[in-house]
């Protein structure tokens, strides 16, 4: 079934109340709703890499030390002009900042007693007052951007992300957190506080309740905000809330419903899943999309080119062993810069022979890695494909 585009829509307030309390909802606008059809490039398998690398500006080779260490899987990067900023699991969640180049700066001290963080969930770095923010339930933390800390604020809701835009954060929540007052308006996954945490309103609906978390960016200065097991991508800027992209796979799409029961849930995993479903993974620049979506228990990455609509991508990616590195679909971005992460291991040593991507330098760097090292970052740039 095709997505029908609405001419024109008009921003409506909708007011939800729980015992005396009022929250005002935020519809979206859809007047600049683009439809994209996704469902030719679904039906790709294989992509080769050197048809969407164009180059790699450049690799982060972050410092190894005893305080430096990375304990991977890397739950976040945020890059700045300065600074990279990177989540791991250490104490279930811990955070570490680096400069541009790698050298180590500081790991934030956990912990309950002044400027420790207690509990860490997410963050986010806040340009438009150049301070690093740190969410653990419910306080959220202020740091400049070396990590010295600030101040720290108490909200009282619970979320589990956190993204600054210019006068306002923005919470997301999964089905299921305890927030009791939001009770009649909690099919709402984004909360809209200002910046001393006083909540403005709430806005962009659940696609499902599988309580699985949406994804959100900036994109210049406004934010994106992609929903899982839905087919929409959002914008707010200028306290704007805006459909802006609706993916139309319609042909493979299937609704997930996860079911409660432990020997249901086995039964359901261990049957083929015939449709896709969006994951929210989803990164954007000026010129391009990166979607993933979720088939059973594959990925599919599509790589869309946001100036002619052309998209390649597919669950395998082939590469030239002797010429690329693996970059996967990435992890954040800076400016049109895709970002990746890759353990030392997943290198093979010796096999770049070519410098078409990747300089004699750095492949000695890469050449000297030990599996102890930290991960290393790949900065690289997609094709006018």
């Amino acid at each position: 079934m095709r997505i029908i585009l609405l001419i024109a829509a008009v921003l409506i307030f909708a007011r939800c109340a729980r015992n005396n309390n009022q929250y005002d909802i935020q519809s979206s606008t859809k007047s600049d709703l683009q439809a994209i059809d996704l469902n030719k490039a679904l039906e790709q398998t294989v992509y080769k890499q050197s048809d969407i690398i164009d180059s790699i500006k450049k690799i982060v080779f972050l410092e190894t030390n005893d305080s430096s260490l990375i304990h991977p899987p890397i739950l976040k990067i945020e890059v700045t002009d300065e600074r990279i900023y990177i989540s791991d699991i250490y104490q279930s969640m811990g955070l570490i900042i680096f400069d541009q180049n790698g050298k180590f700066i500081k790991r934030l001290p956990q912990g309950n007693g002044p400027g420790e963080i207690a509990c860490m969930i997410n963050f986010t770095f806040d340009k438009f007052a150049n301070q690093l923010i740190v969410y653990g339930n419910p306080f959220v933390y202020l740091f400049d951007e070396d990590g010295n800390y600030i101040d720290v604020k108490i909200a009282d809701f619970s979320a589990d992300h956190i993204l600054a835009t210019a006068d306002e954060y923005l919470f997301s929540k999964i089905p299921g957190h305890a927030n009791p007052q939001f009770e009649g308006c909690d099919n709402n996954s984004i909360i809209v506080t200002d910046k001393n945490l006083n909540i403005k309103h709430m806005m962009c609906p659940y696609a499902s309740n599988r309580g699985v978390s949406l994804r959100m960016g900036h994109i210049g200065d406004a934010a994106y905000i992609s929903v899982p097991d839905g087919d929409t991508v959002y914008y707010y800027g200028n306290h704007d809330f805006m459909a802006k992209y609706a993916f139309d796979f319609s042909e493979h799409k299937v609704i997930p419903v996860e079911p409660t029961d432990p020997a249901e849930i086995i039964a359901y995993y261990s049957k083929p899943i015939e449709g896709f479903v969006f994951n929210a993974n989803y990164l954007e620049t000026e010129h391009h999309q990166v979607m993933n979506f979720s088939k059973g228990r594959y990925g599919y990455s599509l790589f869309r080119n946001k100036d002619n609509g052309h998209t390649i991508g597919g669950i395998n990616c082939s590469r030239n062993f002797e010429e690329e590195i693996i970059m996967g679909s990435g992890e954040t971005t800076w400016y049109n810069q895709f970002v990746s992460w890759n353990l030392p291991q997943s290198y093979a040593k010796g096999s770049l022979q070519s410098d078409k991507y990747v300089s004699v330098a750095d492949r000695q760097k890469l050449d000297a890695l030990d599996a102890e090292d930290n991960p290393f970052l790949v900065f690289y740039t997609l094709k006018d494909f």
